[in-house]
């Protein structure tokens, strides 16, 4: 119990090195402890049947690995909220999308995950993630035809594109023009302080401004070459402070056109970089507690046709979610918590009247909005790998991530995790003591602990 609990310190707040020191030193101070005379130191429960979402993306380490980062998505029902953690770290040896693909679900398989309950996807837009033909988003959606993926790095993508073809590229160099910029900036959006650069906009304030409001089209779906006018109703404080400026007339036209073509090449790279179900994403906001709780609403069946739900399903589905208002649920606020409530609800009988209808809205709920998780996936592994570790192998650098990750999903310090009985018995049968790890020659302590580290890091909760 007191190597393991020494070593799970190690893990989360350490380097690895310091196990060997720690060892000898707590032996030594507290001897007046049996624990601490015997201590010799060297180095997916929860999902179970639920969907989930992945994501994933490449980088290298310092010592020129390539790794594939693996997060997942998932609805706690323990904690009632939405889980973004850690799953793998993979050592790529081809990085094409059917190696990436194979991976992937060998890694979903090995987790002891199913599929076919994958419903959102993740990625980066490089044409191996999600390429049209042959890059893994489209692999994975032969294996699961409702998969639906990330659309951040389009917008991201869609505004870069827009803001590097007709906004100035010198701002950031010039003082002038960055004050410039802000006044300008301040005056199109009521006054907030700009970002290092434009941020997205709103798709539906982009189609009020420059868009014929007769035209019935989806915007993001449709040809708009026909429907655009390049005659702006600007915002009075933005006509006001060109008023001010001693700016030619011919400057303030060739702003405004500027402007206008920046919109316009905007909807574009939006119309081509988002993904074909944005209609699906438009739909989210109808599982909202707000919506939900209407006495008059729509019915359910466009969302759920997107979805690929089953026809006599949808019906089922669409009866429980008109029923809803039927009964007076306490929480009425926060959207996770509701639908945590409505799956948790019974009648007289025993039975949820609304488990359908619950699990769809925790099936929307965890579609990724975002691919900051796995990012920061990468910052740790920078963090536990740095240069003077930089013979750590694969294995104890995904341990090592395994436990952190668990550790802060459990919102747990090592202090308070109490190890479970298989962990503590790998621990006593695998450590290594100090005259065999000198035995072994001149091999680095880092390659032992891999040793030392080859548990079962599937273990519930935290490993």
């Amino acid at each position: 119990m007191a190597e393991g609990g020494l070593a799970l310190f190690i893990a989360a707040h350490c380097s690895i090195l310091s196990c060997d020191h720690l060892g000898v030193l707590c032996a030594k101070q507290i001897q007046d402890s049996e624990a601490g005379k015997g201590i010799k130191m060297h180095n997916s429960d929860i999902i179970a049947d639920q969907p989930y979402s992945i994501l994933i993306d490449e980088s290298t380490d310092i010592s020129v690995l390539k790794f594939l980062g693996v997060t997942i998505m998932y609805f706690d029902r323990q904690i009632g909220k939405i889980m973004s953690t850690y799953l793998s770290l993979v050592e790529m040896q081809a990085c094409d999308a059917d190696a990436i693909t194979d991976e992937v679900c060998k890694t979903i398989e090995e987790k002891g995950l199913d599929i076919t309950k994958i419903v959102g996807f993740g990625s980066d837009n490089a044409s191996v993630m999600v390429g049209m033909n042959n890059g893994v988003y489209k692999k994975l959606k032969e294996k699961v035809p409702s998969l639906i993926p990330c659309v951040c790095h389009s917008l991201k993508l869609a505004v870069s594109a827009a803001t590097s073809a007709k906004l100035p590229r010198n701002i950031d160099h010039s003082t002038l023009r960055q004050a410039q910029y802000k006044n300008v900036y301040n005056a199109m959006n009521n006054g907030h302080n700009p970002l290092k650069i434009v941020k997205a906009c709103d798709t539906s304030s982009i189609a009020k401004r420059f868009v014929n409001p007769y035209c019935k089209e989806h915007t993001l779906t449709f040809n708009m070459d026909s429907y655009t006018s390049p005659n702006l109703q600007w915002p009075l404080e933005f006509t006001m402070i060109l008023e001010k400026s001693n700016s030619s007339e011919d400057e303030k036209k060739q702003l405004k056109e500027r402007l206008v073509h920046f919109l316009q090449i905007l909807l574009k790279q939006l119309q081509q970089r988002l993904p074909k179900n944005v209609v699906i994403l438009e739909k989210v906001s109808m599982m909202s507690v707000k919506n939900t709780l209407k006495l008059i609403k729509k019915p359910l069946t466009p969302l759920l046709n997107l979805l690929k739900f089953d026809i006599n399903k949808i019906d089922k589905i669409n009866h429980q979610w008109q029923n809803l208002t039927n009964i007076k649920w306490i929480e009425q606020t926060n959207t996770t918590q509701f639908w945590k409530e409505v799956s948790e609800y019974t009648d007289a009988s025993g039975l949820n009247p609304y488990f359908d209808v619950s699990s769809v809205a925790l099936q929307i709920l965890i579609l990724p909005w975002s691919n900051a998780d796995v990012e920061r996936l990468f910052s740790q592994m920078n963090v536990v790998k740095p240069k003077l570790r930089n013979r750590m192998g694969p294995k104890l650098l995904n341990s090592i991530l395994t436990i952190r990750a668990g550790l802060k999903r459990e919102e747990m310090c090592c202090s308070k995790y109490v190890l479970p009985a298989d962990i503590l018995n790998s621990i006593t049968k695998s450590y290594i003591t100090p005259s065999q790890n000198q035995n072994q020659g001149n091999e680095g302590v880092d390659d032992n602990m891999v040793e030392l580290m080859d548990i079962d890091v599937d273990c519930p909760i935290l490993f």
